[in-house]
């Protein structure tokens, strides 16, 4: 009777040991991705082959990008793709989060300023009203963009580490902005005279970019990829996700998809 115990201790020991390196760390089996809208195409075309690799994936879609990183930080979602670096960085700063962008990064995140009135930054007129993100590193990089192309001066530092419109220290065409929730900006290009946000947005409503006033300077130090929490970062399966995902088939989805939206960086 003893021997016949340790035989069926030690065959468990074996497939349990196969089993969990077919599928990652632990024996896991069950991914949770999280997206939203704009970087779904990657998501889609990375199940099947995570599916080839005996995962089974179960797909989040969120509206609302905090609550993204936040299920991350949870728990509940394993891994997520929708952000730049800096909007990570900013999480954890202000929540105490645990997130991490593993490389390699995957696309360098293009803002334009967009309007339906104007096709120069010079026929912006005085008095235009300019909608961009309220969240704080969208905001900031919506500030110096505006900086940039002179259409505003601000402070050499920003008093709060990221620009707000208090540290705009000159506005001479007397230009009056507006702080919005991130998705909302492209619905605002009907209203308003300019609207900055992520060139992204427009081709997932599925417009394309001639609306583009202008675009950003600084798109390599916005890079996005697959988040998750740090603790992660070693585990097979995040090694399993970013052979997928950083594959040339799935560089060939991003070009086709994006439309010049992003940079592709890898």
């Amino acid at each position: 009777m003893k021997k016949v115990v340790q035989f069926i201790v030690l065959a468990v020991g074996v497939l349990g040991t196969a089993y969990s390196g077919f599928c990652g760390d632990s024996g896991k089996t069950t991914l949770n991705l999280a997206t939203n809208s704009n970087y779904q195409p990657m998501i889609d075309a990375i199940i099947p082959l995570l599916e080839a690799k005996g995962y089974k994936v179960k797909l989040l879609n969120f509206d609302d990008p905090v609550s993204i990183d936040v299920a991350t930080e949870e728990g509940s979602v394993d891994a997520n793709l929708y952000q730049h670096l800096p909007y990570m960085d900013n999480f954890n700063r202000v929540r105490n989060g645990h997130l991490f962008m593993v490389k390699p990064y995957l696309l360098g995140s293009i803002m334009g300023m967009f309007s339906r009135k104007y096709r120069t930054v010079d026929a912006i007129p005085e008095g235009a009203t300019i909608t961009f993100a309220m969240d704080g590193s969208n905001k900031d990089r919506a500030i110096r963009m505006m900086c940039d192309y002179g259409m505003i001066t601000i402070a050499e530092k920003p008093a709060s580490g990221m620009y707000t419109v208090i540290d705009i220290t000159s506005n001479p065409k007397k230009f009056k902005f507006m702080e919005m929730d991130l998705y909302q900006l492209p619905r605002t290009l009907e209203e308003v005279d300019a609207s900055i946000f992520s060139a992204c947005y427009l081709i997932a409503a599925g417009k394309d970019l001639s609306s583009a006033v202008c675009f950003s300077k600084d798109d390599v130090d916005f890079p996005c990829g697959i988040v998750i929490r740090e603790e992660n970062k070693d585990t097979q399966w995040v090694k399993d996700i970013m052979e997928a995902i950083s594959s040339d088939r799935l560089r060939q989805v991003a070009v086709d998809a994006f439309k010049g939206a992003y940079r592709i960086l890898f």
